[in-house]
């Protein structure tokens, strides 16, 4: 868990290079990018930590970081073209629709994804997706959004979502396939019990 936490550090700071960088410059559009970046990560930690607080009884390292990545995450695609406010504002959605796929949709669903993977950075990311073109500024970005009368924009989101949802599918699910004739896509479920690092790399700790 400690281990957890440096690499969370590491990418918290690391997301300030590329989101403040996309702006190619030091300018005002990549300090909006950074700041709205910095917020989101905050409120998702707050919001992450709080619904654990209230589901579980008690709030958690690792739901808290969980929380940090999964408002990094969200705000990736609309940093550059929202307000410093927006990004806590859509922190505290990643925050809560994150919470909500990891511990909710994943168990209904019934899918293996142990690092929660598409519950933080798929539902997180295809969420800021279609919030970036809510709160778009015009004036920060040269696009405006919902907020600012462009209601298309959020369309033109959801067909970016869309579309990146089913080519990735798509293709993942034939990529499986292949892979399935040469090889078994799952482990032995005794390595499962032990630990691949364990069982299949000797990675046992002295």
């Amino acid at each position: 868990l400690s281990l957890a936490v440096i690499g969370t550090g590491l990418l918290w700071v690391g997301w300030f290079g590329f989101n403040g960088g996309s702006a190619l410059g030091a300018n005002a559009r990549a300090g909006f990018a950074v700041v709205a970046t910095h917020l989101a990560a905050c409120s998702g930690v707050i919001t992450w930590m709080t619904l654990e607080w209230l589901d579980r009884g008690k709030p958690s390292v690792l739901g808290m970081i969980s929380g940090a990545v999964a408002g990094l995450g969200t705000i990736t695609p609309a940093s550059g073209f929202v307000l410093p406010w927006h990004g806590v504002v859509i922190g505290v959605v990643a925050g809560a629709i994150c919470y909500w796929a990891c511990t909710r949709l994943k168990n209904k669903c019934g899918y293996d994804d142990s690092l929660d993977v598409f519950g933080v950075h798929g539902v997180g990311g295809a969420t800021g997706t279609i919030l970036a073109g809510v709160f778009a500024v015009a004036a920060v970005g040269d696009t405006a959004g919902l907020l600012e009368g462009n209601g298309r924009q959020v369309l033109v989101q959801f067909y970016g979502a869309g579309v990146v949802l089913a080519w990735s599918g798509v293709v993942t699910f034939v990529l499986l396939k292949v892979i399935a004739f040469f090889l078994p896509l799952r482990v032995a479920e005794e390595h499962e019990r032990i630990g691949l690092d364990v069982s299949l790399h000797g990675e046992a700790l002295q």
